[in-house]
């Protein structure tokens, strides 16, 4: 159903006649995002968690159509750090070292408030594609591959430089990679990902 309605959406966007205001724009961020792991990576008989890197850094290409001020029709992609798992066997005590190299491909509806010209605040809605690899250390161990999709929302707030060159800075929620390995046991385990950016995007007026 998400699909549909995003769908929908997107086809009365590009469908809609021209406006004074309308424009194509591209950009790139580079931000921080966070992780919090699922409940199954918690300590377990057979194995200790020793340590979970959460904060990775991460970069972000985005492009869109702005039909209005107000409107606009956004894409991306997002590359969003490897965070880790450190572990430790009980029994043997060998260690376990397991990186989520994780990214995000997404579309969204993007509406603005413009309190004045340079000035904007903003609010995204829309679908991901979420990919997650994981690498296992020692190399020998098992690296699987999970992808899925959800819905993604963010907010932020944008400064117009000129006529051409805006700034931004936004927060995004980009929701669950993976999938509890107590559910399914091919899967890597699962994790939701947040990015905090900031960013520089150009539009083609």
């Amino acid at each position: 159903m998400p699909a549909k309605a995003l769908g929908l959406i997107c086809a009365l966007v590009l469908s809609a006649p021209a406006f004074a205001d309308s424009a194509f724009y591209a950009g790139g961020s580079v931000g921080q995002s966070r992780a919090a792991f699922g409940p199954e990576f918690g300590s377990m008989a057979a194995t200790t968690v020793d340590d979970k890197q959460t904060s990775s850094f991460a970069l972000k290409l985005f492009g869109g159509y702005e039909m209005t001020r107000n409107w606009a029709l956004e894409g991306g992609f997002a590359r969003l750090g490897a965070p880790t798992v450190r572990t430790h066997d009980n029994a043997t005590g060998a260690e376990l070292k397991r990186e989520f190299r994780a990214s995000s491909l997404n579309m969204a509806v993007k509406a603005a408030l413009t309190p004045t010209d340079a000035f904007s605040l903003f609010g995204k809605l829309g679908l991901t594609r979420n990919f997650v690899k994981v690498y296992s250390f020692p190399e020998g161990t098992a690296e699987p591959t999970y992808n899925r999709t959800g819905a993604m929302y963010g907010a932020g707030i944008g400064y117009a430089w000129s006529k051409n060159v805006s700034l931004r800075a936004e927060y995004e929620h980009f929701g669950t990679f993976g999938r509890d390995f107590r559910m399914d046991p091919a899967a890597p385990g699962s994790l939701s990902l947040v990015l905090w950016s900031v960013g520089l995007a150009y539009s083609f007026r």
